[in-house]
C-alpha cells in the first residue's frame, strides 16, 4: 500500500477543454498567435520566474482581448474549474484509509491559489506541490527530488510514493528516483491499477499464512500421533492391571 499518492491537475483531475481553444474559436484568434506566449513566457510565469498579469497585459492587446488581465484570467480559471468528481471521491476514500494526497502540478501561482481555494481542493487533499512554488516544473527530476526531500520528513520512502499524470515523460521521470507511476487516461483504468497493488498485498499475505500452516503441520501430526500414543498405553496398562 502506498503511504503517498501525488495526483496531476489538468487532463487528471480537471477534465475540461482547453480555455485557449475556447478562446480561439469565439474571437478567431488564431493558435499561431497564442502559442508564442504559452510556449514562451507563460513556461516562467509556470515556474515562478515571472508574473502572469504582468506578462499577459501586452498579449491581450494583440489578442484583440477587450479587458484587463484580471477579467481574462478569471474567464480562464472559472471556464477550466471543472473538476472531476467521481476522482475527488476516490481521493477521500484513499484518505480514510490513511493515504496523504497530493497535487503535484505545473501551475502558476494564481491558477494554483484558484484550483486550491475556489475550487477547494485545500479540503480533498493534504498538501500541495506546485511548479510556481517550488521554482521549478516537471518533468524535470528536480521537481521530483523537492517532493522526496519534503516527504521525507514525514517518514515516507520513494518506493511508498505513487505519482499520477497524464504525461508518460513526466511519470518516467519520477520513476528514474524510484517512485511508482501511472500514466492516466481513465478513472476505470487508475481504479482497476490501485486494485491491482492492493491484491497483490494480499496474495502475498495469503501465501505467508499458507507458509506458516504448513510449516506447523508436522509439528501437529508429530502430537497428535504422541498424545494417541499416551491414550493407549494408558488403556493397555489399565487392563493388564485388572487382570
Amino acid at each position: 500500500m502506498y503511504k503517498a499518492i501525488l495526483f496531476d491537475v489538468d487532463d487528471v483531475l480537471i477534465r475540461s477543454k482547453r480555455f485557449g481553444d475556447y478562446f480561439q474559436e469565439q474571437t478567431g484568434v488564431g493558435a499561431e498567435e497564442m502559442l508564442p506566449f504559452f510556449k514562451g513566457i507563460f513556461r516562467d510565469c509556470q515556474a515562478g520566474k515571472a508574473d502572469l498579469k504582468v506578462e499577459l497585459t501586452p498579449w491581450l492587446k494583440k489578442w484583440g482581448y477587450v479587458g484587463d488581465a484580471d477579467s481574462f484570467m478569471r474567464e480562464w480559471f472559472e471556464f477550466e474549474n471543472r473538476p472531476d468528481q467521481k476522482l475527488l471521491k476516490l481521493v477521500k476514500k484513499l484518505r480514510d484509509q490513511g493515504v496523504k494526497c497530493y497535487l503535484a502540478t505545473n501551475q502558476e501561482k494564481y491558477r494554483g491559489d484558484f484550483i486550491w481555494e475556489k475550487m477547494n481542493f485545500k479540503n480533498y487533499f493534504d498538501g500541495r506541490f506546485t511548479s510556481a512554488e517550488m521554482k521549478v516544473s516537471k518533468p524535470s527530476k528536480d521537481f521530483f527530488e523537492k517532493i522526496i526531500t519534503e516527504l521525507s520528513k514525514q517518514k515516507i520512502e520513494p518506493k511508498e510514493i505513487l505519482f499520477i499524470d497524464n504525461e508518460a515523460v513526466a511519470v518516467n521521470s519520477a520513476a528514474s528516483l524510484g517512485i511508482s507511476g501511472h500514466v492516466y487516461t481513465k478513472y476505470h483504468r487508475l481504479f482497476i491499477f490501485l486494485n491491482q497493488s492492493r491484491m497483490k498485498i494480499l496474495t502475498i499475505i495469503s501465501v505467508v499464512v499458507v507458509l506458516l500452516v504448513l510449516s506447523f503441520i508436522p509439528f501437529f501430526t508429530k502430537s497428535l500421533m504422541m498424545g494417541g500414543e499416551i491414550k493407549i498405553n494408558f488403556w493397555q496398562k489399565y487392563f493388564m492391571h485388572i487382570d
